[in-house]
């Protein structure tokens, strides 16, 4: 009789799960969910502004968690399954925070992984203007015409010094990060969003052009 075989398979990879926000005065700058690579992550803020960076795990079965972090500001809180910190407001410069996961996974997998927020001054931010702000009915978003700078980086995106803006997509979120609005262009120099039917509120207008994504903090007054 012939002999039985059977392949067994082991895991050795732990998929870390869980979601990560960021917030500037209770509104969102950017959320989503974790990986297993880390993900640097770049926001804008004002010059005298604190961003809060959260992190919540939901991967089962990871054991010895701790966080090792570095950077300018202050842990708020911390455990098996979450991070808080404070980054300090970035100034006329830069400031941020990494926060690298430490665990061992549910096959003595060892798991170290590094997530990292830069926050830039927002006036460094200058591809896009929307105006008025505060608005009332419409929005007017515009592409600068000056040549970008070297470092005019925002999630993983650069682009060379002679390049210029354009505009593809205009999206309007609420402060609790849900989408309102979505416009599309067709690399626009300017657009004009209608505002009929959101209410009175703070709101993240979000522009992008091609890969690269800017976000504006906008008010609406009705």
């Amino acid at each position: 009789m012939a002999p039985i075989t059977k392949t067994i398979s082991t895991v050795t990879n732990t998929v870390i799960e869980g979601t990560y926000w960021l917030t500037l005065n209770g509104n969102w700058l950017s959320h989503g969910a974790l990986n297993n690579n880390g993900q640097p992550i770049t926001v804008y803020a004002p010059s005298n502004d604190v961003v809060q960076y959260g992190i919540f795990l939901t991967t089962t079965g990871l054991t010895g968690v701790s966080w090792t972090v570095s950077g300018t500001g202050t842990i708020v809180s911390s455990g098996d399954t979450y991070f808080n910190y404070t980054i300090n407001p970035p100034g006329n410069g830069a400031s941020g925070v990494t926060a690298t996961l430490h665990a061992t996974g549910p096959c003595g997998t060892a798991i170290n992984i590094p997530y990292s927020v830069e926050v830039l001054n927002l006036q460094l931010m200058q591809s896009f203007t929307v105006s008025p702000n505060p608005a009332t009915n419409s929005l007017k978003v515009t592409a600068s015409d000056s040549p970008l700078q070297n470092n005019a980086i925002n999630s993983g995106d650069s682009k060379t010094a002679d390049a210029q803006r354009s505009i593809t997509e205009i999206n309007i979120y609420d402060n609790l990060g849900v989408l309102k609005k979505v416009q599309k262009e067709n690399k626009a120099k300017q657009a004009t969003v209608n505002l009929a039917g959101l209410k009175t509120g703070v709101y993240i207008a979000e522009i992008t052009d091609g890969s690269y994504k800017e976000r504006h903090q906008i008010i609406i007054e009705k």
